[in-house]
């Protein structure tokens, strides 16, 4: 929860820098401090987002190839004729 809130607090000092009254330099240097804390902040989150999702114990794809089932069917003495 604390890199949520830094995250909102970085925002909020970066939207309100422009209105600070500090020189030029100063305030590129803080625009840059603040961009690089918001961006290492956001890749943290992400890695614990990540690691906290459930892994695929199975490995099977959502696609099925159900070509098979249907040549064992009793329906495949059937023949269609090609239109």
């Amino acid at each position: 929860m604390i890199k949520q809130r830094l995250v909102f607090l970085a925002g909020i000092i970066i939207a309100l820098l422009p209105f600070s009254g500090f020189p030029a330099s100063w305030k590129k240097i803080f625009f840059i401090f603040f961009g690089l804390l918001v961006t290492f902040l956001a890749y943290l989150l992400y890695r614990e987002k990540k690691n906290s999702l459930p892994k695929k114990k199975d490995g099977m794809s959502t696609y099925t190839d159900n070509r098979d089932m249907l040549a064992a069917s009793p329906m495949s003495d059937i023949k269609i004729p090609n239109v």
